[in-house]
């Protein structure tokens, strides 16, 4: 069989309907290029911005699939388990490892050390003394507390 430009052309491979050719493919959905799946499974996303060079980067955290529940016993759970993870990767979330996505996810659950509170504000003592002090417990105007208006 000699060589002629005709047998040098690619051929159509019939059996996938498509030609022996390289196939383009966008660097947004391809997972080589950009490292990590667009797709990547993560049910949060933080915009951070450098404060020197003014660079935008996404962080994802916290896996899709699963409700969070701050201030319960499976909240406890997880915070005692990422507390571990915390220190084992040296990560100090009131510094410059904030916007980690260990941290970022923490934050989510609430948690202080091993536990997770109720609410995502830091319980303080002063809040404390301001919603549970005794002048406040007495009923309002002198009334009643049985009594229905």
């Amino acid at each position: 069989m000699a060589l002629t430009p005709a047998s040098l052309r690619l051929r159509r491979d019939a059996a996938k309907n498509r030609s022996g050719a390289p196939v383009m493919v966008s660097s947004k959905t391809d997972i080589w290029a950009t490292g990590f799946d667009t797709e990547d499974g993560k049910k949060y996303t933080k915009v951070v911005t450098n404060p020197e060079t003014g660079r935008k980067n996404k962080v994802r955290y916290g896996a899709k699939g699963y409700r969070i529940a701050p201030g319960t016993d499976k909240g406890d759970r997880y915070c005692a388990r990422s507390f571990g993870d915390m220190k084992s990767h040296g990560k100090d979330c009131g510094g410059a490892d904030r916007n980690t996505p260990l941290c970022l996810s923490r934050a989510k659950w609430a948690c202080s050390g091993k536990t997770s509170r109720k609410s995502s504000a830091p319980a303080r003592k002063d809040n404390f003394i301001q919603h549970y002090s005794p002048v406040q417990l007495q009923p309002p105007n002198n009334r009643d507390w049985n009594q229905n208006s």
